[in-house]
């Protein structure tokens, strides 16, 4: 009598097939894309639907200015008494800081002067990291033509610290490289940074030996930047100039002591601006501070290159 053999039971495969399945079928039949591309295929899909969501966006001055309508953001503000114009769709932009948000995004001198005509207070207004119009188009690579507009506007915010603790001339050091706009060549970027540094180094010496909170001056963050050697070595004679100055004045301190006075002055400078704007003081015109450089050639558009005539500070 042959001896039975127990049956193996085979487990079944059917989920694990299932599941493999799904997983061939979803992958042939499906593909990963950008929400550009799904945004761009509903359009052709449903062009009436693309239509109707373009109509119910508001078209405000924010929205403008970000997609650097300058023309259109001529029109609207021109055309339109400022209490009717839409800002934003919410609060983040507003009258006090529209002009920071044009800097940010490079806009032309006629463009910058027009707003500042329109929403003055956003000349002299700080933004929600202390920042003032000047210290954000110095982050974002304005040209030297709109720099040396503000820095006439309100002379006193050029060598004011943010909450951060940086002037104007930390942002330029760090980041005026990066942000400059695309369409220029390096070469022109890098003549436009000189012409700010001179600028700020007329308008605000002191800044260029200051600390940030980091404890970092402007010089160590254009170093940082790879910025241009004639960048780098005009910011290091602009910081030796005050200090040769500042050593006439008070010979008999130490370096620590001098340098503890640039902050204890520069803190002291940021208090007053900032009363000077809740007690609506008028800014004091560069010209009475001995900032005058003369005119620079006006520029057609955003991207225009610098020419410029003279500085007062032509040894920087």
């Amino acid at each position: 009598m042959s001896k039975s053999h127990p049956t193996k039971i085979r487990k079944p495969k059917l989920q694990l097939m299932d599941n493999s399945r799904i997983m061939n079928m979803f992958m042939s039949k499906s593909r990963i894309i950008t929400p550009h591309q799904a945004k761009d295929e509903m359009s052709l899909k449903h062009p009436m639907a693309a239509q109707s969501e373009q109509a119910e966006t508001p078209v405000t001055l924010a929205r403008l200015i970000s997609i650097q309508s300058w023309h259109q953001v001529e029109s609207l503000v021109s055309s339109e008494p400022v209490e009717s114009i839409p800002i934003d769709d919410g609060t983040a932009i507003n009258k006090d800081n529209i002009l920071h948000f044009a800097c940010r995004f490079h806009a032309p001198l006629s463009i910058i002067r027009l707003l500042a005509s329109k929403y003055p207070k956003s000349l002299v207004s700080p933004d929600a990291l202390g920042r003032f119009a000047i210290h954000v188009a110095s982050k974002y690579g304005a040209s030297p033509l709109v720099i040396h507009y503000l820095i006439c506007e309100n002379f006193a915010a050029a060598g004011v610290p943010d909450d951060s603790g940086k002037t104007p001339i930390h942002y330029v050091a760090q980041y005026y490289v990066r942000n400059h706009s695309t369409t220029s060549s390096l070469k022109d970027v890098n003549e436009n940074m000189l012409q700010v540094v001179r600028l700020f180094k007329a308008a605000a010496p002191e800044s260029f030996n200051l600390e940030d909170n980091e404890e970092c001056n402007a010089i160590e963050y254009a170093i940082e930047s790879n910025s241009d050697i004639k960048v780098v070595k005009a910011m290091q004679r602009a910081a030796r100039d005050d200090w040769r100055e500042l050593r006439k004045k008070h010979g008999v301190l130490s370096h620590d002591e001098l340098a503890r006075g640039l902050e204890r002055t520069a803190s002291e400078n940021r208090r007053l601006l900032l009363s000077s704007i809740d007690d609506d003081v008028e800014m004091e015109p560069c010209d009475k501070q001995g900032f005058a450089p003369e005119p620079l050639v006006s520029d057609s558009s955003a991207n225009a290159p610098l020419v410029a005539r003279s500085y007062v500070a032509k040894t920087a």
